[in-house]
């Protein structure tokens, strides 16, 4: 497996081939005589070297820059890794600026403790670690690509057809909203997390081959119609005698309008919106829709794979969990890239099947909690929030029920007392949460 060092600003640090943690210092850029000196004191122990600092990153980028005997430097244009080639054998190495282990949220833990994590990583997913996120994603679903579609690759065909009339993105699942009066006097702010949320919307059927453009007319087909099984996006209208926007239920002003609808095209939404329209018994009619004359859990082997993995993790792998749950998210977000036009993942109307079905299945989740009389007040991707009394922590129905609490964990308790004024203009800043922890 990928060697992984990290130089940082007391010194380079990194794990021998015994299995110890070593750390030598200083490790000031003063010290070497050339760039090649310097290159090969990082290769000596590692294939890839994380900059843990800005200051490092851009002293490594100065120093780097300079001519070189024994290696090849190349970059990307935005410089947020290095790939060093030996002129001798032609073996590389990686070197990962700041920028990029700020982009995995790995700037608050130590190096020995990425390490561990990275290297239990490589273990697990049998490939090697230090990628963008998305790049990262797109590599662990391309090792799964043939075993899923089969010889033919035929379930990861680039459709015949534009995929436009699928655009925009949906957007990521969103909802804050102020305190009510009676919030504002409970004692807690309890978050609770969606366990590898992405990945478990991923056993939706999706679409596959080409789809039908369908236009009603008059004639609108109903929510009784067997065709909302196929996925596709529909353009919808509610029934005339529903007063609120789709999002609220039993007409409480509490309840979030979370929903996805593909962003700026009024009505328009996945067929996961109006399956879970269909169960809550609100009426409605589809004007026009793209259907896909095809769909298959075609990304359920590749997701279940990394939710095993997630879950055979003990306590003291919880960075390793965060970084397979980072890996499935970017996959799905590559999915509707711009920047992946063209390419054999380029689905934009696979990952609105994802999210969609994502806030779906929270949603739900939400109408059965409501009934309880709990609504949130801040819901963040899949992390939702709640104010609380103390003495309702023990039977929290997302800790202690059956239905719930396989589905979801505990990610945080926090002071309201404190925490309420991060409330702003009804929005949670959650960033400023870590000083109100509790326990």
């Amino acid at each position: 497996m990928t060697n992984h060092a990290f130089l940082t600003d007391d010194g380079f640090q990194f794990r021998d081939n015994a299995g110890r943690w070593l750390f030598q210092a200083p490790f000031l850029f003063s010290s070497w005589k050339n760039t090649d000196e310097f290159i090969d004191a990082l290769f000596r122990h590692s294939r890839v070297v994380w900059l843990v600092t800005k200051v490092i990153s851009e002293g490594v980028s100065d120093f780097i820059r300079l001519w070189s005997d024994r290696y090849i430097v190349t970059a990307p244009q935005d410089e947020d890794f290095y790939t060093v080639t030996r002129k001798s054998d032609g073996a590389k190495m990686i070197i990962n600026s700041y920028s990029k282990l700020r982009d995995w949220g790995l700037l608050d833990y130590s190096p020995e403790e990425i390490e561990r994590a990275i290297r239990k990583y490589q273990e697990l997913l049998d490939m090697k670690f230090g990628y963008a996120k998305g790049v990262q994603g797109i590599f662990s679903l391309g090792n799964e690509r043939v075993r899923i579609g089969g010889q033919d690759d035929s379930a990861f065909s680039i459709p015949p057809k534009t995929l436009d009339p699928f655009l925009p993105n949906v957007d990521d699942l969103y909802f804050f909203r102020d305190l009510t009066k009676e919030e504002k006097k409970k004692a807690r702010l309890i978050a609770i997390d969606k366990n590898m949320a992405y990945p478990t919307a991923c056993s939706i059927k999706v679409g596959l081959g080409d789809y039908d453009h369908c236009e009603y007319g008059h004639a609108p087909f109903d929510h009784h119609s067997p065709s909302l099984l196929n996925a596709g996006i529909y353009n919808i209208t509610l029934g005339k005698h529903l007063e609120k926007p789709i999002g609220f239920y039993g007409r409480h002003i509490l309840m979030p309008s979370i929903l996805p609808k593909i962003r700026f095209r009024e009505g328009w939404y996945d067929a996961s919106v109006l399956r879970l329209l269909k169960d809550s018994g609100i009426p409605f009619r589809v004007h026009e829709a793209y259907i896909w004359r095809e769909s298959s859990a075609v990304l359920d082997r590749w997701a279940r794979k990394l939710r095993e993995f997630a879950n055979s993790l003990g306590d003291d792998d919880k960075l390793c969990r965060k970084l397979i749950k980072q890996t499935a998210n970017a996959t799905i977000g590559m999915f509707g890239h711009e920047g992946s036009r063209g390419k054999w993942y380029y689905r934009p109307d696979w990952r609105n099947a994802v999210i969609s079905e994502h806030a779906c299945r929270i949603y739900r989740d939400l109408l059965y909690v409501a009934e309880m009389g709990l609504y949130p007040c801040a819901i963040y991707v899949d992390c939702l929030y709640f104010a609380v009394n103390e003495d309702d922590l023990p039977t929290f129905p997302f800790l202690v029920d059956e239905k719930l609490c396989k589905k979801y964990k505990q990610a945080g308790i926090y002071d309201l007392r404190k925490a309420k004024k991060f409330f702003v203009n009804g929005r949670l800043d959650t960033g400023k949460l870590k000083g109100c922890v509790i326990g």
